[in-house]
């Protein structure tokens, strides 16, 4: 029987950088993980806010029309959620880009929607307000959104 011989040099260096790279990629697989469940606890604890519509009708803008595309996305870096939902007004065929801050986050591809525009600015380009929902299970959802017109967006 001969003795139980050392790995070589070169074995030992290699087998070193293989366990470093494991614990590299864990390490970094577990700080996304968290990243991430902070970004969901965020949008967990925006979307728990019951938004109070306001409207005064001399300055605010009120118009009726439906979700024509929406994004969400995790933004690790401020550990956020962000949503932007494109609504699109079919009596002024305006597109507007409504990015969430509060309240409900569900709106879907589709869904028909009441936008209310809070005082907007004189050209008319961007401004505080609510996305509320018209039908089904979302009738009477609000969310507060940022709301610009992409008109002057590109």
């Amino acid at each position: 029987m001969s003795p139980a011989r050392a790995p070589a040099p070169e074995q030992q260096v290699r087998r070193f950088i293989a366990g470093l790279s494991i614990a590299v990629v864990c390490a970094v697989l577990l700080y996304y993980g968290w990243l991430y469940r902070e970004a969901r606890r965020d949008g967990n604890r925006r979307s728990a806010v019951q938004v109070p519509v306001h409207v005064d009708s001399a300055t605010d803008v009120s118009e009726i029309g439906y979700i024509s595309e929406w994004r969400s996305e995790i933004h690790f870096s401020d550990k956020q959620q962000w949503i932007i939902w494109f609504v699109k007004i079919p009596a002024t065929e305006k597109l507007y880009s409504c990015e969430w801050e509060y309240g409900f986050a569900g709106f879907k591809r589709d869904d028909a929607v009441t936008l209310i525009r809070l005082s907007p600015t004189d050209d008319g380009s961007s401004c505080v307000g609510y996305i509320v929902g018209l039908h089904g299970s979302k009738k009477g959802r609000v969310a507060q959104v940022n709301v610009n017109d992409t008109e002057f967006m590109w």
